[in-house]
């Protein structure tokens, strides 16, 4: 479990509130999809994670949290297959929400979430996000790199 955060934490309008967010990227068993083995956590993990973490309330997107949700914050970066075939059964068995950060460039390759799946999830109450156009890392980018990557991100389908 990666905490992003566990801290007092203010959004607008709303009074400061102890925040726990958790990031994850792929799950499931280490032999497939795209992410390095240690960005990787187990279904039964994921399962025990999940309910451990609904003691803390309402398992939310960071989306719904700062339009005013309460809860525990759940992320997934870059788009691993395994989002869609094996987090987001676990999600909705617990009516949990998720942002789902995606590199659009990468959408409908191998080992990667479609374009199709990414509709049906957001269909079922799922945050679907920005990561950038590609997956580079921002802070390393120019000013104008930065900016056209995340301008063709918004542009993309």
């Amino acid at each position: 479990m990666s905490a992003l955060a566990d801290r007092t934490v203010t959004a607008p309008g709303r009074p400061p509130t102890s925040t726990l967010a958790l990031m994850y990227h792929a799950v499931g068993e280490a032999g497939g999809g795209t992410a390095d083995a240690h960005y990787r956590v187990g279904c039964e993990d994921l399962r025990q994670q999940l309910a451990a973490c609904a003691a803390y309330g309402p398992l939310t997107s960071a989306r719904s949290w700062l339009a005013g949700g309460d809860g525990v914050i759940l992320t997934f970066d870059d788009g691993d297959a395994s989002n869609y075939a094996e987090a987001l059964p676990l999600l909705l068995a617990r009516h949990a929400r998720a942002d789902f950060f995606i590199n659009p460039a990468t959408v409908g390759r191998r080992g990667f979430v479609t374009w199709g799946q990414l509709r049906e999830m957001a269909e079922l109450g799922m945050s679907i996000q920005s990561h950038g156009y590609e997956h580079r890392y921002l802070t390393s980018l120019s000013p104008h790199e930065l900016e056209r990557s995340l301008l063709r991100a918004r542009g993309s389908r």
